[in-house]
């Protein structure tokens, strides 16, 4: 049997190099999947967002300086991304809208409320929450409208759920000069129903915006906001479709007191991931309490965070506090 030569300090600093550079080049590819996809073609804050079968669209949204509003920062482009080619396209522009809410359900994209800057830049404010919504066909590349919202809407958010019930909660409307109404009132419609109308559920137990809401096996969560006082908050709550009732869920971990604000949240494979302004992303435990379950690169908010896969979601658009726009996508893993 021959014997094993021994193996020299060069040979074994070789290998070592070896080892260490196919291991740096395997951190790299998994660090790079997300730098593969394009920037954001128009980086904005406060749009609508949603993902059907491989491809994510995105709708309207702020691409002015902070507080500042005026028909020129309001975006009115869709646009598509082909998460296979990785290629945005310009599929439609319409209305000049931000604080809005985009859904996909069975080859349709459903446009909802939001508000529009009638003043030109350096003039002064002159904002209006809209009742408009409105279905895009995938198909045929088209607008059609639907019935409008039963009262103008804006810095809200909307969800569909798996058998095609809508549901609309949170915001106010802005009415020029008038002072904001704050919404209590959740609405809900069937998006499978041609005759469909919109249906209001038990009232929201609570007056906020710049929320987000999440699916959930019953009904839906609504996760953080700012209340009328003007304070933000960390705190959730769940709706049950079954008793038509909300409950108080968890609160999310975070110092800051912008923790809850301007948040985005989706549901990855029944579990509900938040994405909150300092940058964590937080899901709920056995327990039924938040739980951090990793950090995105860069902490952003009035941002969108959608599920792509069965064990990915993508995290678009919003701002960052110190560094602006954010134009990068980040995926985010599904932890076991």
């Amino acid at each position: 049997m021959p014997r094993k030569m021994p193996i020299s300090s060069r040979q074994l600093a070789l290998r070592l190099l070896l080892a260490l550079t196919l291991t740096t080049f395997q951190h790299l590819n998994a660090a790079d999947a997300s730098t593969k996809l394009p920037k954001i073609p128009e980086p904005v804050t406060s749009f609508g967002a949603a993902v059907y079968h491989g491809k994510v669209y995105y709708y309207g949204g702020h691409s002015g300086q902070a507080h500042r509003y005026s028909t020129a920062d309001q975006a009115n482009t869709l646009w598509e991304l082909d998460l296979k080619t990785k290629k945005w396209a310009n599929l439609s522009e319409g209305p000049r809208l931000q604080g809005l809410a985009l859904v996909a359900y069975k080859n349709s994209l459903y446009r909802l409320g939001g508000f529009t800057a009638k003043n030109t830049p350096g003039d002064e404010h002159d904002l209006w929450s809209q009742r408009d919504f409105a279905k895009y066909d995938l198909r045929s590349k088209q607008w059609t409208l639907l019935p409008d919202l039963p009262e103008g809407r804006s810095s809200f958010d909307a969800v569909v759920s798996q058998n095609g019930i809508l549901y609309v909660v949170g915001g106010w409307q802005m009415h020029g000069e008038k002072e904001a109404i704050w919404h209590q009132t959740a609405w809900t419609f069937d998006l499978n129903d041609r005759h469909a109308i919109w249906t209001s559920i038990a009232d929201f137990p609570y007056k906020r915006r710049a929320i987000s809401i999440a699916p959930t096996r019953h009904g839906i969560l609504v996760v953080g906001g700012m209340q009328e006082s003007g304070e933000t908050t960390a705190k959730t709550v769940f709706y049950d479709r079954r008793t038509n009732t909300w409950s108080d869920g968890p609160t999310l971990i975070g110092e800051s007191k912008l923790t809850g604000f301007g948040t985005a949240s989706c549901n990855l494979r029944g579990k509900i991931l938040v994405s909150a302004y300092d940058g964590s992303i937080q899901t709920i435990n056995s327990k039924g309490d938040f739980e951090i379950s990793g950090n995105s690169s860069d902490a952003r908010f009035f941002h969108r965070f959608l599920p792509i896969s069965g064990r990915q979601a993508l995290m678009l658009g919003g701002a960052n506090m110190e560094t602006g726009k954010c134009e990068a996508l980040e995926t985010i893993p599904l932890k076991p």
